[in-house]
């Protein structure tokens, strides 16, 4: 083939054209123009082994016309349009095309292959492709060029093919896998270019060779945990617990040293209320990686959960010092030092967190509520009005106002509180459940039932509900009742730990 013979040039600028009106359609979709993240190219076909495999093999064509911003979109364009342009020259536009779609093809499958957990995206595949097939068709001699071009196009080629390799080897983000299926499929189809009549059955075998590899591609992302992993977010996005427990419980199978398997793992156990299983497989998390914030704080509040308050203090204690600054586990410790009667030490403990976060409404309200367990009414009252002052428009310190106030044995304060947090969260359970016990206090036993029993329609599944309203159903002479509904909170709660005053549970 002679160089200088004069070829149609319209392949790659409609390619040019398509990839940068896909980009301007993502942007205008709300895609970030500069450093979009994956979640948010995944809807429009960047390649992802998750959902590739699954039947949406149209990624792997689509992913080659998506890209991670501006300037990937930059530095692929300007590689497609100095390389295409000699490509499409002497190749001509079909063979060209061609190769454009089996390189942007191939990159995308072994880039699955190698990675099927990773979503990846861009033209760079394509481009290796092309380089790829314009190093070999010249180094056979394919194309008639002068000796001096020829020394100096090939020499260019390898190095641009080889440091942009060892770029993608040295930086994390950059799809070396891709880079490296392209630049094969295209030397393949570049070499058969040498033998320019063999060049439709080459394609057509390129072509049935990257469909014969998608099922070994669709085992191993099956069979990759990071891939299961995956899977469960995405079944939990969608709201579907028992899918994605399914999943993280295959992550674990197939990888059992995996700490990320684990940690997500346990995560859903606890968030299903499976506790026991939570701290089972946290406690293996935390093996595998003892500096694991995640798992420790999973196995803490699971033990918190399933009412272990001995064992939960101390492995909250180890949360706290992972991480100083999640103030939810240090309100968990202190409850737990309330729920073994060491009421110093849960003090200790809340005011040792206001000095992380002296103005925290959430630590002065636990501060209130571990007086309040200690006996202290003024001090607990105090804690609660603090709350109330940084934060008046939380419903929440309204409610523990309420319940302080209630045991203390100021009813119409208490009655007040209540009905103000009411006020502003006129659907939530447990305010219902402390307005019957500021009813049970004040001695209206028939309001009580009724706001427990409201307190149950809304969140029948609160074990403690079930218990107050057993208590008011006593002390209004109800006990055919009252033993249905105490039986059914042990049901929801076998461990449930009653108080031995009579008294409704706060």
């Amino acid at each position: 083939m002679d160089a200088a013979s004069p070829k149609r040039f319209i392949v790659t600028p409609m390619a040019v054209a398509m990839n940068v009106a896909y980009y301007l359609v993502m942007v205008s979709k709300g895609v970030s123009a500069l450093s979009p993240h994956a979640a948010q190219v995944l809807p429009f076909g960047a390649n992802f082994g998750a959902l590739t495999v699954q039947g949406e093999w149209w990624r792997l064509l689509a992913a080659a016309f998506i890209h991670y911003g501006a300037l990937h979109l930059l530095m692929n364009m300007w590689s497609i349009w100095i390389l295409g342009s000699i490509a499409e020259r002497w190749f001509g536009s079909r063979v060209y095309a061609t190769i454009y779609l089996l390189t942007a093809i191939g990159s995308s499958l072994v880039s699955m292959v190698w990675h099927p957990y990773v979503v990846s995206a861009g033209a760079s595949g394509v481009v290796f492709g092309i380089a790829g097939a314009l190093g070999v068709f010249v180094y056979l001699g394919g194309v008639t060029i002068p000796d001096q071009a020829r020394r100096v196009l090939l020499p260019s080629l390898m190095v641009f093919v080889g440091a942009n390799l060892v770029i993608g080897a040295s930086f994390e983000g950059i799809d070396n896998a891709g880079h490296v299926g392209g630049l094969l499929t295209g030397a393949v189809l570049g070499a058969a270019l040498h033998f320019r009549r063999y060049f439709a059955v080459s394609a057509v075998a390129v072509a049935l060779s990257l469909a014969l590899a998608a099922p070994m591609a669709k085992r191993m992302a099956e069979d990759n945990a990071r891939v299961s992993i995956t899977n469960a977010i995405m079944e939990l996005d969608s709201e579907d617990m028992t899918a994605a427990i399914s999943h993280a419980e295959r992550a674990v199978e197939l990888e059992p040293d995996l700490t990320q398997a684990h940690e997500l793992l346990s995560s859903l156990y606890a968030e299903d209320g499976r506790y026991d299983d939570a701290v089972r497989v946290a406690r293996h998390a935390v093996e595998l990686d003892p500096q694991s914030e995640q798992a420790q704080r999973v196995l803490a509040r699971s033990l918190f959960f399933s009412h272990d308050y001995e064992a939960a203090h101390q492995e909250l204690r180890i949360a706290v010092q992972l991480a100083p600054r999640d103030m939810f586990n240090r309100a968990l410790l202190s409850q737990s030092l309330r729920e073994l009667s060491r009421y110093d030490e849960a003090l200790a403990e809340l005011e040792e967190a206001l000095i992380w976060e002296p103005e925290s409404s959430f630590l002065h309200a636990e501060m209130g509520m571990a007086h309040f367990d200690a006996g202290d009414f003024d001090a607990a009252t105090s804690a609660m009005n603090k709350a109330i002052e940084l934060d008046p428009d939380s419903s929440e310190g309204f409610n523990r106002l309420s319940l302080v106030l209630a045991r203390a044995g100021e009813g119409e304060a208490a009655l007040e509180a209540v009905q103000t947090a009411l006020e502003m969260s006129p659907d939530a359970p447990h305010i219902f459940d402390s307005l019957g016990t500021v009813r049970w206090y004040r001695g209206e036993y028939d309001e009580a039932i009724d706001a427990y029993g409201r307190a149950i329609e809304l969140d029948p599944e609160r074990a403690v509900f079930h218990y107050n309203q057993s208590i008011a159903l006593e002390r209004r002479g109800d006990a055919e009742r009252a033993a249905r509904a105490r039986d059914e909170a042990l049901r929801l709660d076998p461990k449930l730990e009653t108080p031995d005053d009579g008294h409704p549970m706060i």
